[in-house]
């Protein structure tokens, strides 16, 4: 049905920040349909779920012998053994853990891949979030919107006591030439920062009149890409720099 997906979800939170008024725009239309990619993209956040409530990872009984998802998983199965060991004592070791990064807009709510809080070495609290990407071809910032969110919906579950924010990106597969686990050290400051900018985003972003900017990135995955009035008025090189992304 057209609008159910026109959530504030942290995957869309990046289109927002750029586009508020792709919210009204997104509840008018279907979703866009599944691909390929995004069922092997699936697949593989189950296979990895699965092997992370396991503490193992076998190539014929969880990958089917695909080697490649082996390998890729693997690498994600080893970061993520390394940030839990930079906790002297776990709190919190979450699989796909649902968050709600804002106490004053709980529509505004996701799932992390994994999520981490407890006491460092140094005897400071701190939360860790992970997201794993199988995608070859979009490399996804660590500081990206989304991540930021997962690490205020880490903080809330910690009740906001935490000294600092981690937010990890592991994408094995990319094709760019970027280290395969990539990420950013936030401070509460930061954090709070980013969290009064979100709030503000979503609160335009449900209003009527919210505005439409379009962009090669934020028009990417909207499915209202094609109805858009404001991509349809927009100059011609945003519709050349959008076809060969997908072409890439």
């Amino acid at each position: 049905m057209a609008g159910q997906h026109a959530r504030k979800s942290p995957s869309s939170l990046e289109r927002l920040m750029q586009c508020p008024g792709s919210l009204r725009e997104c509840a008018k239309v279907p979703p866009l349909p599944d691909s390929q990619y995004s069922a092997e993209g699936t697949h593989a956040h189950t296979m990895l779920e699965q092997a992370l409530h396991k503490g193992a990872l076998d190539l014929q009984a969880d990958c089917d012998g695909n080697e490649e998802l082996h390998g890729a998983l693997q690498i994600a199965m080893q970061a993520i053994d390394a940030e839990k060991s930079r906790f002297i004592e776990l709190e919190l070791f979450g699989i796909e853990k649902t968050v709600t990064p804002l106490a004053a807009d709980p529509t505004t709510r996701g799932t992390a891949d994994v999520l981490l809080a407890g006491r460092l070495a140094d005897g400071r609290r701190a939360v860790t979030v992970i997201d794993y990407k199988h995608g070859k071809n979009v490399a996804v910032k660590p500081s990206s919107a989304q991540l930021l969110a997962y690490g205020l919906g880490g903080m809330a579950h910690c009740g906001g006591w935490v000294h600092s924010v981690r937010t990890v990106v592991i994408q094995p597969r990319l094709r760019m030439k970027l280290p395969p686990v990539r990420s950013v050290d936030h401070g509460i400051e930061a954090m709070r920062r980013f969290s009064a900018a979100l709030l503000e985003t979503c609160k335009l972003a449900d209003t009527p009149d919210a505005p439409l900017v379009p962009s090669t990135s934020a028009c990417r995955w909207c499915a209202a890409r094609e109805v858009c009035p404001a991509k349809a008025r927009a100059p011609k090189e945003i519709d050349a720099d959008f076809a060969a992304l997908i072409a890439g």
